[in-house]
């Protein structure tokens, strides 16, 4: 296994900050990268991945059977599998859900218009798989056609996967698609997305099959503890603590509902 401990590091790094950055929350998304012929690194199930450990990674093969790790790989596995099987070129993979992307997708408006030439240079076309139940063989049965192709899908009503060479490729390409579903959106409350001249489309992807991306390396957020969503549970939040608990989570929502209800008492006088 080359790399390793290092690449343990990089998946780490990046969960961190997907979290950080809302395109992910909870124990949602999972991110893997290759380390040897049929053998891959990925995060573990229900965890929360703001808050994880380079231990709590596992180890899986090709069919996503553990080899590894005290902890089960990730339900939805069998998506990256089916990439990594397509796609040879492919060392990463990255699933989030990226609130603008995904708000699209329930909307039914497709990302595929090309509007901005860093998205071009960066993904290529945007894809969107049908409707599938997340956890199950439909998600990756719902990506077949669409992977051979396309660096980023956005799955309906889900979320999206990008993959790249490495995994600050596939990363960078998640963060590319959610500011160019944010940058949809506005367009189209001012009277609509207008797409880049065929040409220019034409010139972009040609750019993009010339140089493909380089090798990025992801910057080290080791030493940082991910942002807590509210001051007020903060307290709650510990370095060591991994996985976000339903304690957790109701105390979030307690908090939010108090402050909430203080508001509209206030707002009454």
């Amino acid at each position: 296994m080359i790399h390793e401990p290092e690449r343990r590091q990089q998946l780490v790094d990046s969960c961190r900050m997907l979290y950080e950055r809302g395109l992910i929350t909870g124990s949602a998304g999972n991110v893997s990268i290759r380390l040897a012929e049929d053998c891959y690194l990925t995060t573990p199930s229900g965890l929360c991945k703001g808050f994880l450990k380079v231990d709590d990674l596992v180890v899986v093969n090709g069919a996503g059977q553990r080899l590894a790790g005290r902890h089960q790989p990730s339900s939805e596995y069998d998506m990256h599998s089916a990439i990594y099987a397509v796609r040879p070129d492919v060392e990463a993979i990255v699933h989030a859900h990226p609130p603008n992307a995904t708000a699209c997708s329930v909307a039914g408006r497709s990302l595929a218009t090309p509007i901005l030439t860093e998205t071009i240079l960066t993904i290529g076309e945007i894809a969107m798989a049908p409707v599938a139940l997340p956890g199950t063989a439909e998600v990756a049965a719902s990506l077949q056609g669409l992977i051979a192709k396309h660096d980023a899908i956005v799955l309906a009503h889900h979320g999206a996967v990008t993959c790249g060479p490495d995994l600050a490729s596939a990363y960078q390409r998640m963060e590319v698609l959610e500011h160019t579903a944010h940058i949809y959106w506005i367009a189209t409350m001012l009277g609509g997305a207008k797409a880049l001249p065929d040409l220019t489309v034409e010139q972009l992807l040609a750019k993009k099959l010339a140089h493909p991306v380089s090798t990025l390396t992801l910057p080290s957020t080791c030493n940082k503890a991910p942002r807590p969503y509210n001051k007020r549970f903060s307290a709650h939040i510990s370095k060591d603590q991994a996985p976000l608990t339903d304690e957790l989570l109701e105390a979030l929502v307690a908090s939010v509902l108090q402050e909430v209800k203080v508001k509209c008492t206030e707002s009454r006088r």
